[in-house]
């Protein structure tokens, strides 16, 4: 770091000059060079007089390394900082200085607790740099910061400074604000878990979520499965957008008629289940039927004179150990039961497979 910073270790310095210097009486020479790496320096005789002048540079390679490394690091968009092991800042980047403090030298100087600035932060990166100082890693840290208007998540990225005996001097610190990424990774979140047309959860997400409970052993847990009779003629006959529109209005219903906690999702197409947390069967059943003569008002919403029904299925999980899935197997051959029931009239004695006489 010596080299960016362009500090010098005295004590190296004057012990390369000891090792050029004459002894004496000898005279001293009028010229005298050497290197305390990655610096150069000269020390001349003034005329006249007993002091010595010392030039300490850089090689040219060296100076215009640095300075293209201090080009690129005072206008990079993340935000640099360099502290020592108190936490007081030794450098900032301009990026820093604009965020940490209103002045310009951008608290260079202060401790993090001195600036009274983003305390929780402090608290977390004083923390975190405790570590680093102690066992010399690199650390890779997230935290997230109060804003005026929302919550900024930062990527800290620290990189220990040894001084010549080894021991960890201080963190270079690159800061990056990662909200944006985080808010479209929650984006991205949400969609795998939600259905796009009702925004209720996918079928992914509910099984996940009613697996959890079962495993939690959340007894009594019963599953109603509800599907639109006969959707396809609505879809030809009025068209997506009204079908669309129905799907819709029977998520709203599903959210209004069931209580809080209580885990909703479209499954796709025209079902929905909905899974009932701690009701038992009998009102399992009165939902079911509550269910069923209310989706007659989204008829009556969207216009439809012909009407809407839906087939529920209603299962109540037991004290045996059960899959989602395999408490959907049975709700599923109970809708379907409730189906041929209700088209029984119709269908002139024909029957399903395993339909009861």
């Amino acid at each position: 770091m010596q080299a960016v910073t362009r500090s010098v270790d005295e004590r190296r310095l004057l012990l390369s000059l000891a090792e050029v210097w004459p002894a004496s009486p000898a005279p001293a020479p009028a010229v005298t060079s050497g290197t305390v790496a990655p610096l150069e320096f000269v020390l001349r005789t003034t005329p006249g007089s007993d002091e010595h002048l010392v030039i300490v540079g850089s090689p040219d390679d060296d100076v215009t390394n640095n300075e293209a490394f201090v080009a690129l690091v005072e206008n990079l968009p993340d935000m640099v900082m360099r502290t020592d092991v108190s936490t007081r800042i030794l450098y900032v980047n301009p990026r820093m200085a604009a965020v940490i403090a209103e002045r310009s030298d951008g608290g260079v100087g202060n401790t993090a607790d001195e600036l009274g600035a983003f305390e929780d932060t402090v608290a977390a990166l004083t923390a975190t740099y405790g570590e680093a100082f102690a066992e010399g890693k690199a650390l890779d840290v997230e935290i997230d910061v109060a804003g005026r208007n929302r919550i900024h998540h930062l990527l800290v990225r620290g990189v220990p400074e040894r001084g010549s005996d080894g021991s960890v001097q201080s963190v270079i610190s690159v800061i990056r604000d990662i909200s944006a990424l985080k808010r479209l990774q929650h984006q991205f979140e949400v969609l795998a878990r939600t259905d796009p047309l009702t925004s209720l959860m996918n079928r992914r997400s509910f099984f996940e979520q009613v697996d959890a409970e079962l495993a939690a052993g959340r007894r009594p847990l019963s599953l109603l499965l509800l599907d639109v009779d006969d959707f396809k003629s609505i879809n030809d006959g009025f068209g997506h957008v009204v079908g669309d529109e129905i799907l819709n209005r029977i998520g709203r219903l599903l959210e209004a008629e069931t209580r809080e906690g209580d885990l909703i999702a479209r499954l796709g197409g025209d079902e929905f289940c909905v899974a009932l947390l701690d009701a038992d069967v009998h009102a399992t059943e009165s939902t079911a039927e509550r269910l069923r003569r209310r989706v007659g008002d989204v008829a009556r919403e969207v216009g439809l004179t012909g009407g809407i029904a839906v087939s529920v299925g209603a299962v109540t999980a037991g004290d045996v150990e059960i899959t989602a899935y395999e408490l959907l197997a049975r709700v599923d051959d109970a809708m379907y039961r409730q189906k041929f029931v209700a088209r029984a009239p119709l269908r002139k004695g024909r029957r399903p497979s395993g339909a009861p006489r």
